[in-house]
């Protein structure tokens, strides 16, 4: 996501910073590498090894979150209530991979936009809607987990279609109500603010509407996030408490009897029936109790490793833009800037991946469509050689 700093930084450099003719090719990142020119920013053959680690970017990220989305469409059982969640933050990232980055990547190569204004805007809009919505999604994800665990009672009852519905409109539709106004319509009220050749938020300069927009994409997102992350871990901790020192009684009491003796008829017989039934009541309970538990602890886990990647990448990004406005753009290493920037948008790669590894419906659907695709393609390639 091209965001403010990174475009007030770039205009920086495009008014003070003269050519270098330094053989490092790093150099040139720092003295001029956003001047409005034809030529290459970097070196050809650094500008051949990041092009192609961009390009690996883009293919990792449409294939994975593709396969996210073809495992929905395959898999029945991955169609439940925060599946769809799941669906919809998968969507955010494949457009992330299908647009945000590919456009992008010919403009930090060579430093000059040249697909014309109206596609700059059109960019600028997916560019700030997308990340946003990822970002919000997993904050819905994470408010999904903790109704789950803390009131569950509540969300088998209440889980319902339109609650469903709300939960995939609101991360598109708060980031666009925004962005939207404020970067189409800037320039209508302002006049043109972006020249040719170049391409970043009208309102650039604007720290209000900057603020808002940062809150929106990641401060609220962050904090709710780890806000229910904790609360997560509070409830299961408390059930936990309540649980573990029940089980040794039941254990006690539902130890095996002998088999009652042909003396044992009658009421008596029938009360030892009764409390051997209340016995086995109890038992199920505290063993449903258990797995409920249990569940809920792998799942809390899975949400805090995903939560923790989504800190991970866009924490470092959203520190040096904070530090940037501060001090004006001057303080901040422009190759950190950009390298942060890249693992802002990495997390829509790493999401896909994360997915496998923590829930196993997942893991066992990906491995059966990519088995399926081998199937498929092993027999076309050897009646080819054949």
């Amino acid at each position: 996501m091209l965001t403010w700093n990174y475009n007030t930084w770039r205009q920086h450099v495009d008014d003070n910073c003269k050519p270098t003719n330094s053989s490092n090719p790093f150099e040139s990142v720092n003295k001029g590498a956003m001047s409005n020119s034809d030529s290459l920013v970097f070196s050809v053959p650094v500008t051949a090894i990041i092009g192609s680690l961009i390009a690996i970017c883009i293919i990792l990220t449409i294939f994975g979150n593709f396969i996210v989305l073809l495992a929905f469409i395959k898999v029945k059982n991955l169609r439940t209530f925060s599946d769809y969640l799941i669906l919809n933050l998968a969507i955010s990232d494949l457009i992330i991979g299908a647009i945000c980055i590919p456009f992008y990547a010919p403009y930090v190569l060579t430093g000059r936009w040249s697909l014309g204004h109206g596609m700059c805007l059109f960019w600028l809009v997916i560019d700030y809607i997308t990340p946003a919505a990822s970002a919000i999604n997993i904050f819905i994800i994470s408010l999904d987990r903790y109704i789950q665990v803390a009131y569950p009672l509540w969300a088998r009852n209440n889980q319902t279609t339109t609650l469903l519905v709300i939960f995939i409109l609101i991360p598109w539709v708060i980031p666009t109500l925004y962005f939207v106004p404020a970067i189409c319509l800037w320039e209508v009220t302002k006049g043109r603010v972006i020249p040719d050749g170049e391409c970043f938020l009208p309102y650039n300069s604007n720290v209000t509407v900057l603020s808002i927009g940062a809150c929106i994409e990641f401060l609220f997102p962050f904090v709710t996030v780890s806000t229910f992350n904790l609360l997560v871990y509070l409830s299961i901790r408390r059930r936990s408490k309540k649980f573990w020192p029940s089980i040794p009684n039941s254990r006690q009491i539902s130890t095996p009897r002998p088999p009652p003796s042909s003396s044992e008829t009658g009421p008596s017989r029938i009360v030892m029936d009764e409390q051997e039934m209340i016995v086995t009541t109890g038992k199920s309970d505290n063993n449903h109790q258990k797995i409920a538990l249990q569940r809920d602890r792998k799942a809390a886990r899975s949400l805090f490793i995903f939560v923790f990647m989504f800190a991970i990448c866009w924490m470092p990004y959203e520190v040096l833009a904070t530090t940037s406005t501060i001090c004006g753009g001057d303080c901040i290493n422009s190759v950190l800037f950009e390298f942060t920037f890249w693992i802002l948008w990495l997390n829509s790669t790493i999401n896909p991946i994360l997915y496998p590894l923590l829930h196993s419906r997942y893991r066992i659907a990906f491995y059966k469509i990519l088995s399926v695709k081998q199937n498929t393609v092993g027999p076309m390639i050897q009646s080819i050689h054949s």
